[in-house]
């Protein structure tokens, strides 16, 4: 093996090693955003629409709410983008039937087998929650008991 080898060797070799040690350190790394199943948010149905639970303060300035059902086709649709400033605190709740600073959703969900939901929740600075639901079964939304966006369902709307 030539030298100039030997030292693509090892260079490629240190490079797989630093990729390997960042790949496995991402696991545990602290991202700088909320990814969809992290428990920053529940749901649950309610008589008049969605109930969704804030598992983590936040003074918002924007919520967006969205659905869609890939198995007949349909992409993302906005029920709700709300503007407006308000202080959530963990375990407030943002009802799609409404709720002071932001309004009502524009279409209240009618959650069917294979919908989704994706809630935004836009706050100062860099802040945000994010949440996704779904897909959802004949079942739809528990009113009995809150949706977790891991798919799980618990007595506690902020276990987590």
């Amino acid at each position: 093996m030539t030298i100039a080898k030997r030292r693509r060797f090892r260079r490629l070799a240190t490079l797989s090693i630093v990729l390997v040690a960042l790949v496995s350190a991402n696991g545990c790394a602290v991202l700088p955003f909320d990814p969809p199943s992290n428990g920053a948010a529940s749901v649950q149905s309610s008589g008049a629409g969605l109930v969704f639970t804030i598992c983590r303060s936040i003074t918002a300035k924007e919520v967006l709410l969205e659905e869609r059902n890939t198995p007949q086709g349909r992409s993302w649709s906005t029920l709700w983008d709300a503007t407006g400033q308000q202080r959530l605190d963990k375990f407030s709740t943002l009802a799609t039937s409404g709720r002071d600073g932001f309004g009502s959703a524009t279409t209240q969900p009618s959650i069917n087998s294979g919908d989704e939901l994706s809630l935004l929740i836009v706050g100062t600075g860099d802040t945000s929650i994010s949440a996704g639901f779904g897909p959802f079964t004949d079942a739809g939304v528990p009113s009995h008991q809150w949706l977790q966006s891991n798919g799980s369902l618990t007595d506690d709307p902020c276990p987590f």
